[in-house]
């Protein structure tokens, strides 16, 4: 016998609900829509349902438990105010508490009031529950902050994708007879220059002669290599967040569901690694294979040889994503041993699942949004781990511009490294770069802590 995932337990107990109002058994509405609170707290139809169903003192801390959980819901308000017109004069609206069975019992025979939501709902084709995902969406809204934070990501991504739109130049175009020149200063524009030019023939022409942000040691255009930086730190964000996602979730669920002694071992291991910094593990890692040890043969030459060719960056994600993994172990398992005690669990295992379908179809897709979330708050530890390997030489490789082995993508971390020596003379040459990894990485913030108060309705309840 195949399992049933969580989604279609609660289809199933919907739409039980909704055939038994049809005929008017008020009981059966009541359980099954109790039963699909238990399985979905946010579900606003259950609440609805059970909300039409019951007295009117009842229903009415019914729907404000919808709304609770969706204060825009037209669909919540509705049957609030339809419930306000069936008060006692003598009852007091407000305060209530959800009451228990035995204060909603309804006898079956009554079903005016069935009858009644069934005219309510009907031309909406029944209440249509909102989706977890629009509920997050339109939470995500609220939080200005939150944002600010996609817009800035989304921005940098498009940079990172398209950077000739938004660049004179690639990153590796120079000229020695303009040095360290300060921004804005125009130089005087041949034709080889302008054929190099991304904005050449366009609007923006004017800007192929002028150096928008100075030019650092070798005549490069900082404000191109600042943009094209994006890719470096975009790149290691995202990959180094699938490798730690990918380790963490998987050793935690693991140990977390088997428990015991396995259990107890798997996580002592992580105590272990937690206990040591994670900054001086990825720096014996890049030490050892960028500086103490160039193998010749075997698989690690072959390792080394796709980190020349990728410009540093595999061994960065290999360091920075082997690592931090161990915080998502740790939270992995805390919430995998939280789950396995629900009852969606033991109706699934009733139903025949098996360990596997149960981890595969039941606890990652209930634990798998907020660690996504802790991840995304995560990634800028990553950014700026990047950039400071970068500027102590043990990051993106650094190599003859445009003819040196690998992708030759700039760095921050390696930009701000080579302006530092100037920096009273030239500051502009760490200011750019600075000001780009800052403001990625405060669009992350933003972002992060957007997302962890949308997926959490106690923080929507709590007006964070």
């Amino acid at each position: 016998m195949q399992s049933k995932s969580t989604r279609q337990l609660l289809a199933d107990a919907l739409q039980q609900a909704r055939t038994a109002l049809e005929r008017g058994d008020t009981h059966e509405v009541r359980r099954q829509a109790r039963y699909a609170t238990q399985l979905d707290p946010t579900c606003e139809e259950a609440w609805l349902l059970q909300a039409y169903v019951a007295e009117p003192r009842a229903g009415l801390a019914y729907a404000e438990r919808a709304l609770e959980y969706h204060p825009d819901s037209a669909a919540a308000q509705e049957a609030r105010e339809w419930l306000l017109k069936r008060m006692p004069a003598d009852e007091e609206p407000h305060g209530l508490a959800v009451p228990s069975a035995a204060e909603t019992a309804v006898p079956e025979t009554e079903t005016a009031r069935a009858h009644a939501a069934l005219e309510i709902l009907q031309p909406k084709e029944k209440v249509r529950r909102a989706t977890f995902l629009a509920d997050t969406w339109r939470a995500f809204r609220r939080n200005k902050a939150s944002v600010v934070g996609l817009v800035i990501v989304s921005l940098f991504l498009l940079i990172a994708f398209f950077p000739q739109v938004f660049t004179p130049y690639g990153p590796h175009e120079i000229s020695f007879l303009n040095i360290r020149v300060p921004p804005g200063t125009s130089f005087e524009l041949d034709a080889e220059r302008l054929e190099a030019c991304h904005w050449a023939n366009t609007p923006l022409e004017h800007f192929c002669s002028v150096y928008i942000a100075g030019s650092d040691a070798v005549g490069g255009d900082v404000y191109s290599r600042t943009f094209y930086a994006a890719r470096t730190s975009l790149a290691v964000a995202f990959v180094a967040s699938a490798v730690s996602l990918l380790i963490g979730i998987t050793y935690g669920t693991v140990a977390g569901y088997i428990g015991g002694q396995i259990d107890e071992a798997m996580m002592r291991f992580v105590d272990f690694l937690y206990s040591i910094p994670v900054f001086l593990i990825v720096l014996g890692i890049q030490s050892m294979f960028s500086r103490f040890w160039l193998p010749e043969e075997g698989m690690f030459a072959i390792l080394y040889s796709l980190n020349a060719n990728t410009g540093g960056l595999l061994f960065l994600f290999i360091a920075i994503g082997a690592v931090n993994w161990v915080g998502m172990a740790r939270l992995a398992r805390a919430m995998v041993h939280a789950q396995k005690q629900r009852e969606y669990i033991d109706a699934a295992r009733s139903l025949g699942a098996n360990d596997v379908q149960i981890i595969i179809r039941h606890l990652l897709p209930n634990i798998f949004g907020p660690l996504l979330v802790m991840e995304t708050i995560n990634i800028p530890g990553y950014i700026f781990l990047e950039a400071t390997l970068s500027f102590i030489g043990l990051g993106v490789l650094v190599t003859t511009r445009g003819y040196g082995q690998g992708l030759n993508l700039p760095s921050w971390g390696v930009m701000i490294r080579d302006g530092y020596t100037g920096l009273r003379s030239s500051p502009y040459l760490v200011l750019f770069p600075s000001a780009a990894l800052s403001l990625l990485t405060l669009g992350f913030n933003f972002l992060g802590d957007g997302l962890r108060d949308a997926i959490d309705p106690k923080q929507r309840k709590n007006g964070h």
